[in-house]
């Protein structure tokens, strides 16, 4: 990363919705956030405290998802509208969770989109865990 663009990571588990708008609204003085949540494989949170609290401040660039749900993930549509880009990774193998879900989401969503499917791998996305985080990686450093 040049020195031009470096950036400070947190990662905050997205447990209350509200704590954490009112905590990227008041305590952060930065110019872009990119959203980020998953299931297992070291990566933590629901999709849809991430879709909704993307879609409501303006300082989120993107949001990434892995192994989401569809519920509560109504505003997903409006990412697009306010130029935010999705990543929704999901293991075709996910006995929690079925691929269709991020599937949905993808289809809801506007541009700039992506979505990542991997075959025989589960909700935690264990088997290409790897080439997940490298993916969300290169979305975060491509925003």
């Amino acid at each position: 990363m040049s020195s031009q663009r470096q950036a400070q990571l947190r990662v905050k588990l997205p447990e209350n919705l509200k704590q954490n708008q009112l905590e990227l609204s008041c305590n952060y003085p930065i110019g872009a956030v990119i959203m980020v949540a998953g299931a297992g494989g070291g990566m933590t949170g629901p999709g849809a405290v991430v879709i909704s609290a993307g879609s409501m401040r303006d300082v989120v660039r993107g949001i990434a998802t892995v192994a989401s749900q569809t519920a509560g993930t109504d505003s997903v549509s409006h990412l697009g509208q306010q130029g935010k880009a999705c990543l929704f990774i999901h293991g075709k193998g996910d006995q929690c969770l079925s691929y269709r879900c991020s599937e949905q989401l993808y289809r809801a969503a506007g541009h700039p989109k992506e979505l990542v499917l991997f075959d025989n791998d589960n909700h935690g996305v264990t088997q290409h865990k790897y080439e997940a985080k490298n993916k969300i990686k290169e979305f975060v450093l491509g925003l």
